[in-house]
């Protein structure tokens, strides 16, 4: 095994509460809102990591940081062993084509005011691919075809108002992918899509990652997606990492109380199964200056004492599983 494409090492995404004017005179502490802290992981080349948890756990917030939208509060995130940071300000265009992210929403992805043509093209010409126009339009042309987009010359010519969601997300796919990038998010590529169209997106993506041999972040609230796609998988709470491991492991063994709870009330279409989803009372805490204690202890059905008092530590449960929780 060679250098992981990325290194993720305690990144933290902390944002400073506002303050009114009478906490700048009483000199009230500092809060924070913790939107991710201190998570950890490394991905290697055609390798899909699966990141799922509640809205508003840091998942997006995460995301963002891993393509450099957002600059991490702390932490380190290594691009093929260096620094992102670095890479990032000594080739910033370099760096772009390395790293793609494709997002939720695909009707505010594009500049309306761009056809799809020029959409595609544009990428490829501050990048440097093609001879020249004529070139890139065929480059362009040929990627919709392998998309199912037939005939490309209409689509070529069309507006994004024009094309459905699904259509358009295809489109988002092949940006991103033309540039044949190391590393990708998908941050809940499908979750606007109708069911129908669903499944040839995913395939599709994944053809792409395999054939680029490309590593994927893959972002998603759906169990059962994440399942198909992601080799390994990271549950999410309140910002942090509570599981990780493979993903037929974790979804079949789960350790931690709360990746118990997301999968016990996760709808199963598997014949003849029966189980009882486990309740959970209450909302999650805030994510301003949370803790000491785990963060779920307020809405665990096992928490104790202990728990309350001191966040656990991340222990190995079985070979590459690995879960933070006193209880285990």
């Amino acid at each position: 095994m060679g250098e992981p494409v990325i290194t993720v090492k305690e990144v933290q995404q902390w944002y400073p509460q506002r303050r009114g004017l009478r906490d700048f005179f009483v000199h009230s502490p500092s809060l924070w809102v913790k939107a991710v802290d201190k998570v950890s992981f490394s991905l290697d080349a055609g390798e899909v990591l699966g990141i799922i948890g509640e809205s508003g756990c840091g998942k997006s917030t995460l995301g963002r940081m891993l393509v450099r939208l957002e600059k991490p509060y702390g932490g380190q995130i290594l691009l093929n062993g260096e620094d992102m940071e670095v890479v990032l300000k000594r080739d910033p265009l370099g760096f772009r084509r390395q790293v793609q992210i494709i997002f939720q929403n695909p009707f505010d992805t594009f500049d309306p005011r761009h056809s799809i043509g020029e959409i595609l093209c544009t990428p490829l010409r501050l990048h440097g691919i093609g001879r020249n126009e004529d070139e890139r339009l065929e480059i362009c042309a040929e990627g919709l075809r392998k998309l199912g987009l037939a005939p490309a010359e209409d689509y070529l010519a069309r507006w994004p108002h024009e094309l459905s969601g699904g259509q358009l997300q295809r489109i988002s796919v092949l940006r991103s992918m033309q540039l044949d990038p190391a590393f990708l998010v998908a941050d809940e590529p499908v979750s606007m899509l109708d069911v129908s169209v669903r499944s040839d997106l995913l395939n599709l993506l994944l053809d792409l990652i395999k054939e680029k041999n490309t590593a994927m972040v893959f972002i998603s609230h759906d169990i059962a997606v994440t399942r198909y796609v992601a080799n390994r998988v990271a549950v999410m709470y309140l910002g942090r990492v509570v599981e990780s491991g493979e993903t037929d492991e974790v979804i079949q063994n789960p350790k931690h109380p709360y990746t118990k709870v997301l999968i016990s009330n996760f709808p199963t279409v598997e014949v003849g199964s029966k189980r009882e989803g486990i309740t959970v009372r209450g909302e999650p805490p805030t994510p301003i200056n949370p803790g000491p204690g785990c963060y779920f202890a307020p809405r665990c059905y096992a928490a104790t004492e202990e728990c309350r008092k001191a966040y656990p530590e991340m222990r190995e449960v079985a070979p590459g599983h690995w879960a933070s929780c006193h209880r285990i």
